[in-house]
């Protein structure tokens, strides 16, 4: 199809216009219909003896924008819709291309990036943009491969298009931080953006109104533990820029108390509340999901489907500040890569009991990168359910609404992150003193815990977390209920890690002395009213033998085991008895011991004989 030139007008840079430009009777192209229109752009001037050289004409703006050459007849258009948008380059500014947009065949936008060293060949050039969909004469084919490179030098790009293949950080061409998310950039500089390519294989963050989400986060604001996981997964985008390791965080309860409903809220930040695996994998594939997960929450489902090992492994890999050394298919060293995500699961036990069951010894520095939250409210999850009959109809009409509205808290927060980050680094360390002291309040605390202080960080990341997201309107809670939510839920935890601490020996002796001592008269009876009845609960007897002048007591099994080492480890309490020679062993060395009961002549019964010795401190 040709064009023909009905006014030799020519604007003032040698160019035709839009304006000179006529279309013959023929009816209107497919681009012409939908009204695509290009931005004006900016020209560079053309020397005048290229202006001799070059027979073709540009029109760089309006419907009949693109390609033309001098005929005889007057301007032929050689190619339809062409457009160069601006440049693209790698975030690092390598491999830099002319990005050019124009309308297929079937009347659809397409991009094409046109590699700055393609220009020395035309023809691959032109071959790449027909593989694309570009509409070209046959005829003018010929000389229309020089005419495209010719006119994609002479426009100047505008912008400047990143090419971004995942979300999260990426340092920007002038050394800055930009986030992306999903196909939006949020960056300090407004030269750089995302390619638009990139929506097609993003996937798409956000679904909803984000009045509907403040309005269904309000609902939850009053939920302590609601509120601690959505700030712990708002943390996610923060270990980046503080350079903090990263965290799993596990919430423990029964079955059908709200907490994969939880999870999914934790989900709906950042994109659908469904997009989720579980610990059924290798540690490897585990590892490998959170890469996919980096600067955001990772939520995996259901503790117990993993084996204890496997959890384990994978678990040191995900909390470690710098992973394992790998190598490639031809053994050169692999760059060392880092997680920078926070972690979320559920379960019916806890991250350290299932690698505890497995037999694995838990090292301080993982326990302190562990936390674990029990659901302990009688409506499960909820502190309260105004508005709903219960529990479990909360869960529900939650779970209806996310899949209607999400994304938007992630948008919001790490928007408001790009604008902090010049001082985020001074804010966190003059709010962090404050916030230290406030999850502590009324707590006995020992700063000298190396796993209570590294916890204690964690939870203070988790409330600077909260707190900017309230400043970015990305929940609809208070600071309030931030701050109040967090220290609950730190205060549950260090009752819960001081409960699971070791009771050292010298303590356990303190206990099981403190029991003899109080409950000798009444507990305790002569051995010889063995086969006498006697009211009340009866601990054992005080024994001594014809040939063992050592005075003992005998204490029941069950009544040692069930109340006086109640709260106790009976292997600790056990062992620390053998250590000061106070527990008289049994045959071949059992902790028991059969002796006979007076007034029979072969009945006998099992003992724990202890040395009245330990009366004495």
């Amino acid at each position: 199809m040709s064009h023909k030139l009905s006014t030799a007008r020519t604007s003032q840079k040698g160019v035709k216009t839009a304006a000179s430009l006529h279309v013959a009777s023929k009816p209107k192209s497919a681009s012409q219909k939908s009204g695509f229109v290009a931005p004006k752009l900016a020209q560079a001037k053309a020397s005048p003896s290229a202006a001799k050289r070059t027979p073709f004409k540009l029109v760089p703006k309006g419907v009949n924008h693109g390609v033309y050459a001098s005929g005889p007849t007057g301007a032929i258009r050689l190619c339809g819709a062409l457009q160069p948008v601006g440049q693209t380059i790698d975030p690092d500014g390598g491999n830099p291309a002319i990005r050019v947009r124009f309308r297929t065949h079937v009347d659809t936008v397409q991009y094409c990036d046109v590699a700055q060293a393609w220009l020395a060949t035309p023809k691959k050039v032109l071959a790449e943009l027909v593989k694309r969909g570009l509409v070209v004469e046959r005829e003018q084919s010929k000389n229309l491969a020089d005419a495209i490179c010719m006119y994609l030098q002479t426009v100047a790009p505008d912008r400047t298009w990143l090419r971004l293949t995942r979300d999260g950080w990426h340092e920007m061409p002038d050394q800055s931080l930009g986030y992306m998310y999903g196909d939006r950039l949020f960056a300090a500089n407004p030269k750089f953006a995302a390619v638009p390519w990139r929506s097609i294989f993003a996937k798409v963050n956000v679904k909803g109104d984000v009045k509907d989400w403040l309005k269904m986060t309000r609902r939850l604001g009053d939920d302590s533990l609601v509120v601690t996981m959505v700030s712990a997964g708002l943390a996610a985008p923060l270990l980046k820029p503080l350079e903090r390791d990263a965290t799993i965080l596990t919430v423990v309860g029964s079955s059908g108390t709200g907490k994969t409903t939880g999870l999914k809220i934790v989900c709906g930040c950042f994109g659908s509340p469904g997009d989720m695996v579980t610990w059924n994998a290798t540690d490897n594939g585990i590892e490998a999901v959170t890469r996919r997960y980096q600067h955001r929450p990772c939520v995996i489902d259901e503790i117990g489907q993993g084996s204890g090992k496997g959890f384990g492994k994978a678990a040191y890999a995900l909390t470690n500040a710098s992973s394992k050394l790998r190598a490639d298919t031809e053994g050169n060293l692999q760059e060392l890569s880092r997680n920078y995500s926070i972690v979320m699961s559920a379960g019916e036990v806890s991250a350290l009991s299932r690698m505890r069951s497995a037999g694995l010894t838990v090292q301080e520095g993982q326990m302190a990168r562990l936390p674990s939250l029990k659901v302990n409210s009688k409506h499960g999850l909820w502190d309260n359910v105004r508005g709903y009959e219960s529990g479990a109809e909360k869960s529900k009409a939650i779970a209806s609404l996310l899949n209607e509205c999400y994304g938007h808290a992630g948008a919001a927060l790490c928007a408001h992150l790009v604008e902090q980050l010049p001082h985020l680094h001074a804010e966190y360390s003059k709010l962090a003193p404050e916030l230290r002291d406030h999850l502590t309040e009324g707590l006995t605390f020992n700063q000298t815990d190396g796993v209570s202080d590294r916890m204690r960080e964690n939870f203070v990341l988790f409330a600077f977390a909260g707190l900017m997201a309230v400043d970015a309107q990305a929940v609809g809670w208070s600071k309030e209920q931030v701050m109040k939510a967090i220290a609950r839920s730190f205060a549950q935890w260090h009752a819960d890690y001081q409960q699971s601490l070791p009771i050292s020996e010298e303590a356990v002796m303190k206990q099981l002395r403190l029991f003899f001592q109080s409950q000798r008269g009444d507990k305790f009876k002569p051995f010889q009213q063995f086969n006498e009845q006697h009211k009340g609960t009866v601990a054992g007897y005080e024994y001594r033998g014809r040939s063992n002048k050592e005075a003992l007591f005998l204490v029941y099994p069950s009544y040692l085991e069930n109340v006086v080492c109640k709260g106790l480890d009976l292997q600790i309490a056990l062992k620390a008895l053998r250590e000061q020679h106070l527990l008289v062993p049994g045959a071949r060395g059992v902790p028991t011991k059969q002796f006979h009961a007076p007034g029979s002549e072969n009945r006998s019964a099992s003992f724990y004989a202890i040395k009245q010795a330990i009366l004495l401190a």
